[in-house]
């Protein structure tokens, strides 16, 4: 759910890209179940389909500095702060 995500301002069209054939990957390896539903296929995650969303969430938590987060407590400061500097403008 990265579309939900306040991203930063300076990224590149290269990192768009690639969030964006990551992203693709999912969908397309979400297709070899699309005779199960999903809560079925997220509660016994495949792990061709599991490896596919941790390389996602990698390359989206690295748009937000070079650290990957520690926990959920780092993220949502890094996300609220930089919600925050977009809705108003201000640093």
């Amino acid at each position: 759910c990265y579309k939900n995500f306040p991203f930063p301002e300076d990224i590149t069209t290269e990192q768009k890209e690639n969030i964006a054939r990551l992203a693709a990957r999912i969908l397309e390896l979400r297709m070899n179940y699309k005779d199960q539903p999903l809560g079925n296929v997220y509660n016994d995650l495949p792990p061709e389909l599991l490896l596919a969303h941790i390389n996602l969430d990698k390359a989206v938590e690295r748009l937000y500095g070079e650290q990957l987060f520690y926990n959920d407590d780092g993220r949502l400061k890094v996300l609220i702060k930089l919600f925050n500097k977009q809705r108003t403008g201000s640093p």
